[in-house]
């Protein structure tokens, strides 16, 4: 069985994002339109990708652009990761 421990808060928003972003690449890579997060991944990410395009396909491609995806695998330490305190003091 496998744990996850995070130490504080920055390590549950990173995790998050990671989740996120794997989620992004698997919808978008799935040839049959399978979904794998209820809502709208795309509304997660803009957390912390304020000017994400709409759509899955065109937030993916640019984040590839950006160098969020290297050799199609997430790269999020060029990312300022929030709390969702922090994100909630910034409202």
């Amino acid at each position: 069985m496998t744990m996850i421990v995070f130490r504080d808060d920055k390590d549950r928003a990173n995790f998050r994002l990671h989740m996120a972003l794997h989620t992004l690449q698997s919808e978008v890579n799935s040839k049959l339109g399978i979904r794998f997060y209820r809502g709208n991944i795309v509304n997660v990410l803009k957390e912390w990708f304020p000017d994400l395009p709409r759509t899955r396909k065109s937030a993916y491609k640019y984040l590839v652009k950006k160098g969020f995806y290297v050799h199609e695998q997430p790269r999020i330490d060029n990312v300022e990761v929030k709390t969702q305190k922090e994100i909630g003091e910034k409202l």
